[in-house]
């Protein structure tokens, strides 16, 4: 009778119940069962309703009591480190005698024995395998949660010893569920819920099962502790969890349990990735190898355990063996597992600077999880970069700085200023690439301490040693390079980046040391640099880049050198309009678009078109080939054939996302530096005198966005009781936008 499948005795019950003309053995018939199982069902339904004709599960006749396995399942709990035979001892002076089978039963169900060694990771629900008693009752949860018995549900639910990876849990409310079933479910929640309220749930967690002096299930929610912290860039707080990992998990004598393997081995990687992240190569790097030992020791191993280690390899640069370990850990796992972990041999191919294979690898990912998005951001703007086009790595990387304020990762700031300053560098502006790298230096030495030696050795002079001989021991792969760069070893610093798979890297720093490319290319010699690289300003001086400054009366500088100009309020609009518009080689505008715009109800469009053109080209010195009508007959367009423009619109806005990112990471001094920064390149409304629509829509937005911006500020300014700051910026937001609101009713406002 426990054979049949829970849903068809519900379906029989209420049938039979339901159509009071049927008979048993008629409502059995239709049902394909006997009918004396019916009858027994349909008694037991009356008698004690619903919930136990759908049980199935009958515990064994030979089982402990409840009370005894309380008592073998404790002592596990309270020392993780306990052996089978050292528990039976310690029962025996309790006066329970039990055999070391029976232990190893009892910690099996209850999921800390009898794992599944080919699925080890870092998730226990995974690797520990369904018993008959979980599987009967989760059938028997799943029937009720279907016909919407909830709180019966939990209850079967809470009554499993130990419960592998479902889908249930996550529709059950939390208040419902015991506290191992709250464990169990946050592994489900792992990379799904926002980093800071994951580690608040497992806080809470934690102190209870501390108080329930539950140590084994302490250490796997520490694991995951330590797992959600490599997120946050806090390494330091990563590590001293990691370190408390693996103190509880080895005895005295050095001995560890093979069944706390699962959970020493995951804490090992955790630990070499924050060593990694505070620049301790030489000690990251010696754990890699132990890890790597330990896999080729074991006679099983898990593909996931490979894929660990190939995680580890990607943080101190070792992207060879990374790839290696992603590839090798490819192999007999699930169409959708091999999906996921693609993504990072997809970062492994973006460091080999493969970027249109590595991009299709990782926009595929349909799994996404803390920080992905932005990652691929920032991949797709150092593939612009790459192609040529700097002002779109600047777009890019300060749309994935927005997204990185929203998930609270440290490191994902700091990466993004790295990519926009050599994005200015690019452009032959290093000066602002290093103000930039200045900017953000504090807060890299508080958060991510290994990019510390790069950017000081960036903004530092150049160096007048003519040899990497001296080159210390202990600097990351990238650090060694751009060391190499620093020195004016070329040839020497690709060859490195090339072996070590730093191509990417090698792409990006260069453009902060462009002396020894351009030589090579005066001697036409081969720079090993993409050709559209090579068209940058910074290897091609006679590239104009113009830096258009419209947040007030219009100012023009042409590769840093001021342009005195006498042109109309029309023709600054028209600036302003392709310099937004198309701003880098290769972008275009239609013309309809413009004369749509400028010419409405002209019938002379066309014409005043050229007369314009020919106005800015002469007031802005530019080349009349740089700058053309071209495209098909029925789609014509002014075309940017070698000019980039940079704009104080860009720059404010950018700055304003690293202000609200500061602010979400709770660096609130910095965030105040970068808003007045911000403020600060407003003289005055922007498009004064500028009546064509496209203008005056522009206006009303990025009015609107100073205006948001502002008064935030101010409200946030005479809360920290920064009042000096709040009626400066008060001033230049009412001196702009008249009838806003005075400081008097903000303060009140604050007050309520």
């Amino acid at each position: 009778m426990y054979k049949i499948k829970i849903a068809i005795r519900k379906k029989a019950v209420d049938y039979y119940l339901q159509h009071k003309g049927t008979t048993l053995k008629k409502t059995a018939a239709k049902y394909s069962i006997h009918y004396l199982s019916l009858y027994k069902w349909v008694k037991q339904y009356q008698r004690e309703g619903s919930t136990e004709i759908l049980r199935t599960y009958m515990k064994p006749w030979n089982r402990f009591p409840q009370e005894v396995e309380e008592k073998v399942v404790s002592l596990k709990e309270k020392d993780p480190r306990i052996t089978v035979r050292a528990a039976q001892k310690k029962l025996a002076q309790q006066a329970i005698k039990i055999s070391i089978k029976g232990i190893w039963g009892v910690w099996k169900r209850y999921g800390y024995t009898g794992f599944d060694r080919n699925a080890l990771c870092p998730d226990f629900t995974e690797y520990c395998k369904w018993s008959s008693e979980a599987t009967e009752k989760f059938n028997q949860a799943k029937a009720l949660f279907e016909i919407g018995e909830i709180i019966k549900c939990a209850a079967v639910l809470n009554t499993i010893p130990a419960l592998p990876k479902n889908e249930l849990l996550l529709n059950i409310p939390d208040k419902l569920l015991n506290l191992k079933r709250k464990i169990e479910k946050m592994t489900s929640l792992y990379r799904t819920t926002p980093v800071r309220k994951y580690l608040r749930l497992l806080g809470d967690l934690l102190r209870e099962c501390m108080e329930n002096n539950l140590m084994y299930s302490a250490l796997r929610i520490k694991l995951y502790k330590i797992g959600a912290l490599s997120f946050t860039g806090e390494p330091g707080k990563q590590l001293k969890d990691t370190e408390e990992l693996e103190s509880s998990l080895t005895r005295k004598d050095g001995y560890l349990s093979s069944l706390l393997f699962s959970l020493k081995f995951p804490s090992l990687i955790s630990e070499g990735i924050a060593r990694a992240k505070i620049s301790e190569i030489n000690e990251a790097s010696r754990i890699s190898k132990y890890c790597y030992d330990l896999i080729r020791r074991r006679k099983h191993i898990s593909n996931s355990f490979i894929y660990e280690l190939g995680s580890l390899c990607t943080w101190i640069e070792d992207f060879r063996k990374a790839e290696y370990c992603y590839l090798r850990s490819l192999s007999g796992t699930s169409d959708e597992e091999k999906q996921h972990r693609m993504r990072n041999l997809g970062f492994v191919l973006f460091h080999k600077g493969k970027y249109s294979k590595a991009l299709r690898y990782l926009k595929s990912v349909r799994e996404k999880g803390w920080g992905y998005d932005s990652k691929v951001l920032m991949c797709d703007a150092m593939y612009a970069l790459a192609k040529g086009r700097p002002e779109d790595t600047i777009t890019l990387t300060t749309k994935a700085l927005s997204i990185s304020k929203k998930e609270e990762l440290n490191i994902g700031i700091i990466m993004a200023y790295s990519r926009i300053a050599s994005a200015y560098c690019g452009l032959g502006q290093r000066k602002k690439g290093l103000t930039i790298l200045k900017r953000i230096l504090p807060f890299t030495k508080a958060n991510f301490t290994r990019m510390v030696d790069i950017f000081e050795d960036i903004i530092a002079a150049r160096s007048t040693v003519q040899s990497g001989r001296n080159i210390p021991a202990n600097l990351f792969p990238t650090a060694r390079m751009i060391h190499f760069l620093k020195c004016g070893q070329y040839k020497k610093a690709y060859a490195y980046a090339r072996q070590k798979y730093l191509i990417t890297h090698f792409h990006q720093y260069v453009l902060f040391y462009p002396e020894a490319a351009t030589k090579l290319l005066k001697r036409g010699k081969q720079t090993f640099l993409p050709r559209a690289m090579l068209r940058l300003p910074v290897f091609n001086k006679e590239t104009p880049v113009y830096q258009i400054r419209f947040l007030g009366a219009l100012r023009v500088n042409k590769n840093d050198e001021r342009l005195p100009l006498k042109i109309t309020p029309r023709e600054t609009a028209f600036i302003v309009h392709l310099a937004l518009l198309a701003g880098e080689p290769g972008k275009h505008i239609p013309l309809d678009t413009i004369c749509q715009n400028f010419w409405k109800n002209s019938t002379r469009s066309l014409r005043n078109l050229s007369h314009i053109l020919l106005k800015i080209k002469k007031a802005l010195r530019i080349p009349p080939h740089l700058l053309v009508i071209a495209g098909t007959k029925d789609s014509p367009a002014l075309c940017n054939r070698g000019i980039h423009f940079l704009t104080d619109k860009d720059e404010f806005l950018q700055m304003l996302t690293t202000a609200e990112a500061f602010q979400r990471a709770g660096e609130g001094n910095l965030a105040r530096k970068e808003y007045l920064g911000a403020f600060k390149l407003f003289r005055r409304a922007p498009f004064a005198k500028m009546y064509d629509e496209w203008s005056e829509k522009q206006r009303r937005v990025i009015l609107n966005v100073f205006e948001k911006n502002a008064i935030r500020f101010v409200e946030t300014s005479i809360k920290d009781g920064q009042i000096k700051d709040a009626k400066r910026v008060l001033v230049k937001l009412n001196t702009i936008i008249p009838q806003t609101p005075t400081f008097v009713e903000i303060t009140r406002s604050v007050n309520r």
